[in-house]
């Protein structure tokens, strides 16, 4: 891995790691072999917070590349997630939870759009267990829910399902209405996925009122786009186009891409599902177009759809 990022200035020198080297911890015998060399790991927890966050802290970004696109910036995140990575593990297994659950969460939206699923997966159970060890039950629901949703989107309905019911459980202890929202949410798109109408139909609708009630519009934008992916499965077009329409104008009122995307599919389905395959195709495309500047895996599958229909 150290031969394919870019160096930054907080990496350590020759002779900084010689000096160094007589201090760091052996590796022990037995367990898994190791992902990282120890001198790339003290490069990763080198780097100060301003050079990973800068629009967060605001602070200097010396070591962060100028980023004037998001193609940029997809580009640097997805040449340093593998650094990002191992700051994680170092860090939950060094006694410092508070960055491995903060790089977690960070990262999430954009390993969820990109399709990492599976690094997504591993840092939010490395997140889980840091969070459990602190006893900070925000941050472990949070985990639990972010894991459900990214194991439905690998098809593993049987894991999800367990993680978001515990992520549930958490929140409706704590009293974390956007979690509990958030967990209802997802909970309910994996029901659906799994033929369980009824129990998803609850969840979405109770997700929906929980997000208008605390003004949470991604989230509501999310339940709407739930409720129609519901509906056609239900083989009810007309109330599926209602819940997407209303989903599609609060994503572009905020600027959510990926419910945007997600509503424009919808529609496009619905369209092809009633005869209209011309209306349907603009939808689709305008749908691809969004995913395709995402660098979203939905690309693939909206293209087989076009494909599929002569389109």
């Amino acid at each position: 891995m150290c031969g394919l990022r870019t160096r930054y200035s907080t990496d350590l020198s020759d002779a900084e790691w010689e000096i160094l080297l007589p201090l760091v911890p052996a590796v022990r015998p037995g367990g898994r072999p190791a992902k990282h060399t120890r001198r790339e790991i003290l490069n990763a927890l080198a780097v100060r917070p301003h050079t990973l966050v800068p629009a967060v802290t605001g602070l200097p970004t010396r070591d962060v590349p100028p980023l004037p696109t998001r193609r940029a910036a997809v580009g640097w995140m997805d040449t340093e997630r593998l650094n990002l990575h191992a700051a994680v593990d170092y860090a939950a297994c060094h006694d410092r939870p508070g960055p491995a659950i903060a790089i977690a969460v960070a990262t999430h939206g954009f390993l969820r759009t990109q399709g990492h699923w599976g690094q997504a997966i591993a840092l939010h159970r490395t997140a889980l267990n840091a969070a459990h060890h602190t006893n900070d039950q925000l941050a472990e629901a949070r985990a639990l829910c972010y894991m459900g949703l990214l194991q439905s989107l690998t098809g593993d309905y049987e894991a999800a399902t367990t993680n978001l019911t515990r992520a549930l459980r958490l929140c409706l202890d704590l009293g974390d209405h956007d979690g509990e929202s958030r967990a209802l949410n997802y909970l309910g798109r994996v029901q659906q996925a799994t033929g369980d109408y009824r129990a998803a139909a609850t969840n979405l609708t109770r997700a929906l009122q929980l997000s208008r009630d605390i003004g949470d519009q991604n989230g509501e934008a999310e339940s709407l786009n739930g409720m129609g992916e519901l509906s056609s499965a239900c083989s009810r077009s007309a109330e599926a186009c209602t819940s997407y329409e209303q989903a599609l104008a609060i994503a572009r009122d905020i600027g959510a891409p990926a419910e945007e995307a997600r509503a424009l599919e919808g529609i496009g389905r619905c369209q092809l599902d009633d005869g209209r395959p011309g209306e349907g195709a603009a939808q689709l495309r305008q749908a691809l177009a969004i995913y395709q500047r995402l660098g979203s895996p939905h690309a693939q599958w909206v293209e087989t759809t076009l494909r599929d229909h002569g389109l």
